[in-house]
């Protein structure tokens, strides 16, 4: 059993995806107390633009997992394939993007090695008595559970994006290898059609102000009004858990560990008390902006500017002045 580290390097088309950076940067950390290697992970290909990325940010070696099979995305082909890889190097640590990928072949691969994994972790250290632990969410989002997988391996865990900061190293080393692996297509599974989706002209995700709508608004229609503010300011529309559950908003306005992670500039949050699980998905914006009647609401404590008032009232009088700011 080797110390390595490894982070799943998902790509899309040949390219990297925008959370391998940061997944790498926190595996660098972990590398310093472990003594292992920190080793890139792809599945079928990887253009010269994103080994060179993987390089910048420390991998010290890419294992290119090969296979016609690859060619196209398959959960079970892709579990398959990283199976294969885990069980022939033997990693301590198995870090996967919580991607819409990374969170359907990371369960299939736990399964299939026999160990552990934990969902969306928040954190990752080690402790005092040198065990990794993973810190996630636990209870609906009301605590923070710290989750140590003690005799398994790889110790398996998902993560966020723009959870970890991305730091580059510069010109590094890295070890390249490429390797056949047994793997079959899913007869279960066949690609018709790949059609890109519609994005957004901004991605929640890279918002720089941010207006975030929660359980205490009242009724559906507050909505339009808090949109109408959004807009006047130049802010994306999001939203906590409950608003999705009862269909007010779609699931990619959705910010938590369920959802998105932002790092704004700026995020208003309206009518939110703040569990722990919302907490992650905006705790790292540099300005944090909270309307709440209840002053004791767990969001308020860790908020820059804290408003204890009924955004009924508040969001009108502040339209009015954006508005009457526009005439003059």
């Amino acid at each position: 059993m080797s110390k390595d580290i490894w982070v799943y390097a998902e790509t899309h088309d040949g390219k990297l995806c925008d959370i391998v950076p940061e997944l790498l940067t926190k595996g660098r950390q972990l590398k310093a107390h472990n003594g292992g290697e920190l080793v890139a992970v792809v599945l079928g290909s990887a253009d010269d633009a994103a080994l060179r990325e993987l390089s910048e940010y420390g991998a010290d070696m890419v294992i290119i997992g090969e296979n016609a099979a690859l060619s196209s995305y398959s959960a079970r082909t892709y579990a398959q394939a990283m199976t294969a890889l885990a069980k022939k190097y033997e990693p301590e640590i198995f870090i996967i993007p919580a991607t819409g990928v990374g969170r359907e072949v990371a369960p299939l691969t736990m399964q299939a090695l026999d160990t552990g994994l934990t969902a969306d972790a928040l954190d990752l250290v080690y402790d005092e008595d040198g065990d990794f632990i993973q810190v996630t969410a636990g209870f609906g989002g009301n605590i923070l559970a710290h989750i140590c997988i003690g005799e398994k391996r790889p110790q398996m865990v998902t993560v966020c994006a723009k959870v970890f900061d991305a730091q580059p190293v510069g010109a590094h080393e890295t070890n390249i290898i490429r390797e056949k692996i047994e793997c079959s297509v899913d007869p279960a599974y066949e690609l018709l059609e790949a059609v890109a989706a519609e994005k957004a002209e901004v991605q929640l995700k890279d918002a720089k102000i941010v207006v975030a709508c929660g359980r205490g608004i009242k009724k559906k229609e507050d909505l339009d009004m808090i949109a109408d503010f959004a807009n006047c300011i130049g802010a994306t529309l999001a939203c906590s858990r409950p608003l999705t559950d009862c269909g007010w908003m779609q699931h990619e306005s959705q910010l938590g560990q369920s959802g998105c992670t932002v790092k704004a500039d700026l995020i208003i949050n309206i009518g939110i008390s703040g569990s722990t699980q919302y907490l992650a998905g905006m705790q790292n914006s540099k300005c944090i902006v909270s309307v709440n009647t209840n002053d004791q609401a767990p969001i308020m404590a860790i908020s820059n500017y804290a408003i204890v008032a009924d955004y009924r009232q508040l969001i009108p009088a502040l339209l009015k002045k954006l508005h009457f700011q526009r005439i003059k």
